[in-house]
């Protein structure tokens, strides 16, 4: 069972029925409320955002989630289509999904890497050491191969 909320102005969690999410995300304010951080580095993009949907059973709700989106092509190609159409949908759905930052980092063209998290802190937290990861591995390694192996061996295997 999935359970909705939305975010309110001064930053409280309420729970609501499927119905009144859809209506705060779309007509009201929850596409400007919900965008929590956004980072380009390269042909990686890395946003956190408050999803305002959460899966798990019980514990704390995961509402806040984290995606980072390795990309093939320059940003100006790889804008998503604010419709929402059907071929946008498809490509996400086709996309490699990964369970760990260093299979985003040796997929090859394209992949996803998703996390949820059950507070803001926990994801902006997250999403900064992912854009550090990212902008060192971008600027320091793309010349050096060996300097991969390197660097998910000593921050991110252990």
């Amino acid at each position: 069972m999935i359970t909705n909320a939305k975010l309110l102005k001064d930053g409280t969690v309420k729970a609501c029925s499927a119905s009144a999410h859809f209506n705060w995300l779309e007509f009201g304010p929850g596409k400007r409320l919900s965008k929590l951080r956004y980072d380009r580095i390269q042909n990686y993009s890395i946003e956190t955002r408050f999803s305002g949907k959460s899966s798990s059973p019980d514990g704390p709700h995961l509402f806040w989630s984290l995606e980072v989106i390795k990309y093939t092509d320059s940003f100006s190609y790889r804008a998503k289509d604010p419709s929402g159409g059907f071929l946008p949908a498809l490509k996400d759905t086709l996309t490699p999904k990964c369970t760990t930052i260093q299979q985003l980092f040796d997929a090859q063209p394209e992949a996803i890497y998703a996390e949820q998290f059950a507070t803001r802190e926990e994801a902006l937290a997250s999403h900064i050491q992912i854009f550090r990861c990212s902008r060192w591995f971008e600027h320091r390694c793309a010349a050096m191969p060996y300097c991969r192996l390197n660097y998910l061996n000593r921050y991110w295997l252990n």
